[in-house]
């Protein structure tokens, strides 16, 4: 189901032809909760470890007994199950037209409803995401700046803060990597509201925002490959483990 949405999404000419206009309604909403509820989630996980970071650092002392394996866990299913329902309610207001692009715009669903559940929710998570790294970064310049001193004052710093650094460079790319991806999106999204019928080079930018939505989670990957020793590891391991057996 996932390659034919995303086909579905990208180029609504190319895909496959259902009889009638009911089926392309159903078909259109179902893969716009296929296709989008785990980048929902994705973000709302994001959302979640941006916190977890903030706390981490600023209550060093609370982390213990804030985040437990349970509340983890309890966190990671309703965050799934939040953007289910979150897409699943956005489809009950749709206004689907037949022969439109099935994509997640106000062509599809009424505009109050698009931006009521689904932009504030992800320029809120933005918000809170960019403010959390924003303090998280300011903290780490101050933590270094004061190395440098006792650095110049003492003698070298330890191999255990050059290692909570060199964690904190990763996010910065990290943080960096979403802004990049994320922003044009909610840009396009937010242009759409002055026009009444988008003109094709809006169009055009606008799928290609999508794409670049959709490939934050993938270029993570990369940035965790390039910086995380542990994940190189642990990637090794797994791979040798898969051919052993």
């Amino acid at each position: 189901a996932l390659p034919y949405c995303n086909l579905r999404q990208l180029y609504p000419e190319a895909s496959l032809v259902l009889d009638g206009a009911d089926s392309e309604k159903y078909s259109c909403l179902v893969c716009q909760v296929v296709v989008h509820q785990p980048t929902a989630a994705s973000m709302m996980m994001y959302t979640a470890i941006s916190i977890e970071r903030y706390i981490a650092i600023t209550r060093p002392f609370s982390y213990p007994d804030i985040f437990t394996m349970k509340k983890v866990r309890i966190s990671i299913i309703c965050s799934w199950i939040y953007s289910y329902f979150m897409f699943i309610g956005l489809s009950c207001f749709n206004i689907w037209t037949p022969g439109l692009q099935c994509s997640l715009s106000m062509i599809l669903y009424q505009p109050a409803a698009f931006y009521g559940i689904i932009a504030s929710a992800g320029i809120l998570m933005l918000i809170i995401i960019c403010t959390a790294y924003c303090r998280i970064f300011y903290i780490a310049w101050a933590h270094k700046k004061q190395q440098n001193e006792q650095q110049n004052a003492i003698g070298p710093v330890t191999d255990t803060s050059k290692s909570d650094m060199k964690i904190v460079k990763m996010m910065a790319i990290i943080f960096g990597t979403l802004v990049i991806l994320y922003t044009p999106y909610w840009i396009f999204t937010c242009v759409v509201l002055f026009y009444k019928q988008k003109p094709k080079w809006l169009v055009t930018y606008e799928q290609f925002s999508v794409i670049m939505y959709y490939c934050n989670s993938f270029c993570n990957s990369f940035v965790y490959g390039w910086k995380s020793t542990d994940f190189r590891r642990a990637l090794r391991m797994l791979v040798f483990r898969q051919n052993s057996v």
